[in-house]
């Protein structure tokens, strides 16, 4: 027999980033919000940066990662980066 706590029900991992269902059914809205960077992950929800609540995997969506980061190296110097 199978554990169903051996595997994750999704793929999604802390650092990536993810778009949320909006649970809001509007024509005019986007249906899904952010970019958020995830936090945490269970087996069937992640916690995501800026929000209170988790969200269960099935409103979550990939983002693609973003091409271009900024690093505080100190109060006035910070470091762009090009991710290829």
């Amino acid at each position: 027999t199978v554990d169903p706590t051996s595997f994750l029900m999704h793929d999604v991992l802390p650092g990536d980033y993810v778009y949320v269902k909006s649970l809001l059914d509007s024509l005019l809205e986007p249906r899904s919000e952010g970019p958020y960077q995830v936090l945490l992950t269970t087996h069937t929800a992640a916690k995501v940066e800026g929000l209170t609540s988790w969200i269960h995997h099935t409103c979550l969506k990939k983002a693609p990662r973003p091409r271009w980061t900024v690093e505080e190296e100190g109060p006035l110097k910070i470091r762009i980066r090009k991710h290829v």
